[in-house]
């Protein structure tokens, strides 16, 4: 009846604090709020509270305490629930989920200055003699120290004792005490019999109990829970008790914690696997949080952070799992397999970190090259996951590279970057006619290879070019746009992802999207900058003007500037090489030349050269005579000012050709009378011999050349029309240099037969002063002798000259050699018939 009458009121109170009924007030409705009430407690079915649920509830507070770092919180829940558990009543768990239902945010809003108000009691002072004495004093009451005399109340009687037997000595007693002195030494007598105690003795007391105690009593009890969640704040790289940092940077697991049913043994291999896991990550994360200068490497941090940012999601995922209990039960093994998913592709990367720390100073672009390399090389074994997840990062940190390269491709500069970049750009601004040679130039480590990295060696001679014909059309003058995406990099996980689900090679699928990439702004700055020069520069046209000067293409107009230049040689005039009328000449006579520029022809004379030459007639008087057709800087760079040399060996050749056939030319008019004038048919016989023959090395000499150089120089046209940029324009003309060395025999190797070329030349001269010799009557003997001397000379000249240009043409592989030892053969075959 207590019982119920208690139920009663109290659900009057519950009902009032919820609803604010008054019972006392008028009308029923408290009342049918009191039998619905009591209906619904009478109906209810619910048991006794689960006391594993609510140890759970709590140690999961407690846990989360320590997540939010409130270390003094969590500590006073533990010893609660320590003290709680030593004094268990059976509705212990009832009042336990009560307050933790009622609590409201603990862990945020828990002051722990209450702890000290709501703990226990502190101890009350030690207990001393002199408080025992104030409460019950030493007295004189009657008969407490005298002597008790058992033989009155002895059952034994006439019996008698002695004293040996008496229980207590009449001396050992002390008498009662009298006065306050005598009171106050029984007080130091009995605090002299309090012990002194022996820290040495206890302390070997303690390691004597330590060294009986077994191993297991020094372990720490940890739940499977607890020791996965504290794997978790370790790889997320928070402090916990289950693993230590060591100065060395590895992560150790502590050898003190124990978990029930599993072996130490099993137990620290276990947890050894997840420390190596954490070392690991460790090191990456330590290595992200560090400062570095270089973008590529930079994004390649980036892109860790990244993935450590999305691993440390997943791992909160499962520790919500864990707190929340969701789905299966989850132990230690079973989070083994989900670490090693989650760190899948993360841990190869360490090595790459670990590579480039080791071989930074010597090689700063491995990172790059060992991502591109895992890639193949995790496509290769099969595991696509990897494969992609490595280039995704090999994208990322290429795509920061590759802004160095799109900047120098687009306007021609080197960057910030430009220690790390393979192209140098001279500290002193070069001449014009050499800004596409010396102003810039390819750098190269100690062992002469590319610095750059590996997989960009083939491409990097594009890219070299573009950067160079984009500061060509600066130094134009022309307008290079620098719009805002030009320092965008390429993307190419993105132009590549599609084709990796085919399988197909990672290498190839980058090497055609990022020749692609660079063929996109190589061609449009190389079209363009072909295009200024052959139609703004006059690239082509000044090609022809070459060919017109130097190999004498128009025969007329060579004709018209050497004639008169011969003509004051012969006359002994003294001006006959003076520079000045010999470019007034000259730019008279190749200015008919509509796309010939003769302002910029220079006709100079080397007076060294005039002076090893004692007869102003000779042949190899010509060769002090240079002519210098001056180059707009622009196609100087293309038509190299040493390449001129060559042309200037083919000149030389052609105006000595000239003049042989110009004194031949002068005999011929004058043959007719000079072989009546003859006495001796012999005589007429050589001089008739000679023309003849000399005119005909002359005429093949001159048919050759006339031959050979314009098919080449319209091959060479040709080849500039295809090529494809200015590299390729510089190479057909060195190409055509080098055939032209050979064909003209201009090469140094080729002396001998030069020579001997212009020693027979030089036979005109001298058949020339012999027949001037006849005209005027002189001793026709002694020119007889000079004839016979000049038919001999002519044969060795011509049969050496035959088999030496017959053996360099084998030699050299020459079509055109070969054509020309032929048609001198013949005329080694018409000397010897005359023989």
């Amino acid at each position: 009846m207590a019982s119920h009458n208690v139920n009663s009121a109290l659900l009057d109170e519950l009902i009032t604090a919820t609803t604010g009924l008054d019972p006392y007030s008028k009308g029923n409705y408290f009342e049918k709020v009191r039998r619905t009430a009591t209906s619904i407690l009478k109906d209810s079915k619910a048991g006794r509270t689960n006391q594993f649920a609510v140890k759970d509830q709590y140690q999961g507070l407690e846990e989360r305490a320590v997540v939010f770092s409130y270390d003094e919180l969590a500590d006073a829940l533990h010893s609660a629930w320590e003290d709680l558990a030593r004094q268990q009543h059976k509705l212990t768990p009832e009042l336990v989920s009560l307050l933790l239902h009622l609590a409201n945010d603990p862990v945020n809003k828990t002051s722990l200055d209450n702890l000290d108000v709501t703990g226990p009691p502190s101890s009350p002072p030690p207990l001393t003699w002199d408080d025992i004495l104030k409460d019950d004093p030493i007295g004189d009451e009657a008969g407490i120290w005298e002597n008790i005399d058992y033989a009155e109340e002895s059952s034994l009687e006439g019996s008698e004792l002695s004293e040996d037997c008496l229980p207590i000595k009449e001396a050992s007693l002390a008498p009662i005490a009298e006065s306050e002195t005598e009171k106050h030494g029984y007080i130091e007598a009995l605090e002299a019999m309090k012990l002194t105690p022996d820290f040495a003795a206890i302390q070997s007391l303690k390691a004597l109990h330590q060294r009986s105690t077994t191993q297991s009593e020094d372990k720490i009890a940890y739940s499977e829970t607890r020791i996965i969640r504290e794997t978790i704040f370790m790889l997320i790289g928070l402090p916990c008790d289950v693993y230590s940092l060591t100065t060395s940077g590895r992560i150790e697991p502590n050898p003190q914690i124990d978990l029930d049913g599993v072996s130490s043994q099993a137990l620290g291999d276990i947890l050894a696997r997840f420390a190596s896991i954490g070392t690991s990550v460790q090191e990456i994360r330590t290595w992200t949080e560090t400062s570095r200068d270089i973008q590529f490497v930079q994004a390649f941090q980036s892109s860790l952070r990244k993935m450590l940012h999305a691993v440390n999601l997943e791992l909160h995922q499962l520790e919500r799992r864990i707190i929340h209990a969701d789905g299966e039960p989850i132990t230690l093994l079973s989070v083994m397999e989900e670490f090693k998913s989650m760190f899948k592709c993360v841990l190869p990367l360490e090595d790459v970190v670990k590579q480039h720390l080791q071989h930074y100073e010597g090689r700063p672009f491995i990172i790059l090259e060992n991502l591109f390399t895992m890639a193949c090389t995790h496509q290769l074994i099969g595991e696509t996951e990897l494969c992609n997840s490595m280039v995704s990062v090999f994208s990322d940190s290429m795509r920061a590279y590759s802004k160095t390269l799109k900047l120098w491709m687009t306007i021609g500069d080197v960057g910030m970057n430009s220690a790390l970049f393979f192209v140098r750009e001279s500290e002193t601004p070069e001449p014009l006619q050499k800004l596409w040679s010396d102003q810039f130039s390819l750098v190269r480590n100690a062992d002469g290879a590319l610095f750059a990295p590996n997989f960009l060696h083939i491409a990097a001679k594009r890219i070299f070019t573009t950067g160079k014909s984009v500061r060509f059309l600066k130094a134009l003058g022309e307008h290079i746009e620098e719009n805002s995406h030009s320092s965008s990099g390429l993307n190419i996980y993105d132009a590549i992802k599609d084709d990796l689900l085919r399988l197909l090679p990672v290498d190839e699928l980058f090497n055609d999207v990022f020749n692609s990439w660079i063929a996109s702004l190589h061609q449009s700055s190389s079209q363009r900058l072909q295009a200024v020069l052959k139609d703004r520069c006059g690239l082509l046209r000044h090609i022809d003007g070459l060919e017109a000067v130097y190999f004498g293409s128009n025969g007329a107009v060579s004709d018209e500037a050497f004639g008169p230049f011969f003509e004051r040689m012969d006359g002994g005039f003294r001006d006959w090489n003076n520079s000045f009328l010999l470019t007034s000449r000259f730019r008279n006579a190749f200015g008919q030349l509509e796309f010939l520029d003769a302002s910029r022809i220079t006709v100079k004379v080397l007076k060294d050269d005039q002076a090893k030459s004692s007869s102003s007639r000779s042949i190899t008087k010509l060769e002090c005579l240079k002519v210098t057709y001056t180059l707009p800087w622009a196609v100087a760079n293309i038509v190299r000012p040493e390449t001129l040399h060559s042309y200037q060996q083919v000149f030389t050749l052609q105006l000595q050709i000239h003049r042989a056939k110009y004194l031949l030319d002068a005999q011929t008019l004058k043959h007719s009378t000079l072989l009546r004038k003859v006495a001796k048919p012999q005589i007429a016989h050589l001089v008739s011999f000679l023309r003849h023959r000399l005119r005909w090395y002359v005429d093949t000499l001159q048919v050759y050349f006339a031959t050979m150089l314009p098919l080449a120089h319209d091959k060479m046209r040709e080849a500039f029309d295809a090529a494809k940029d200015i590299d390729s324009m510089i190479n057909v003309h060195e190409n055509f240099m080098q055939q032209l060395d050979v064909r003209a025999l201009s090469a140094s190797r080729f002396s001998t037969v030069r020579q001997a070329i212009t020693s027979l030349l030089e036979l005109a001269v001298v058949f020339s002063d012999a027949c001037a010799t006849l005209a005027s009557n002189e001793d026709e003997d002694a020119t007889m002798d000079k004839l016979e001397s000049l038919v001999r000379t002519y044969r060795r000249l011509i049969s050496y000259v035959s088999s030496a240009v017959g053996a360099a043409s084998r030699a050299e592989g020459d079509e055109y050699l070969r054509m020309l030892s032929v048609d001198l053969g013949f005329g080694i075959q018409s000397a010897k018939e005359h023989g």
